[in-house]
């Protein structure tokens, strides 16, 4: 899926890729692994290409798919422990967020005692009779 700003930066997908830190290795013969294909005259098969070519150009598929496993292992692990770390992160916040909260409940209800109590409100009274708020 292309965005509108990716062609103003696209300079080709290698380019794009190298950005990334994604080594694509590129096999030194073709990829292109068409099968034996029947001859012109339909009766017999005929290889398009000799086989130790075939056989490089396996080899190099097969050693781009292994180099592509390595990595995404290597990708994968990564994630994994950055979700893990995330988590961990997540369950801190949570407790401190908890313990924030039972602090401001508490300190709430110290303050809703102190207003409510006699001395208090006598005290504002006598603020009041004296003129001041």
């Amino acid at each position: 899926m292309h965005f509108a700003g990716d062609r103003a930066l696209d300079n080709g997908d290698e380019n794009r890729d190298r950005a990334v830190g994604r080594r694509m290795a590129q096999p030194e013969v073709a990829t292109d692994l068409t099968p034996l294909e029947p001859g012109r005259n339909g009766d017999s098969f005929e290889a398009t290409e000799p086989l130790p070519a075939t056989l490089a150009r396996s080899t190099v598929w097969l050693e781009q798919a292994r180099f592509d496993l390595d990595l995404s292992n290597r990708v994968q692990e990564r994630l994994l422990k950055e979700i893990e770390r995330l988590e961990q992160r997540l369950a801190d916040a949570e407790a401190e967020r908890l313990e924030l909260l039972e602090q401001v409940n508490h300190r709430d209800r110290l303050l809703t005692q102190i207003f409510r109590s006699r001395s208090w409100r006598w005290t504002q009274a006598l603020r009041r009779s004296l003129g001041r708020r």
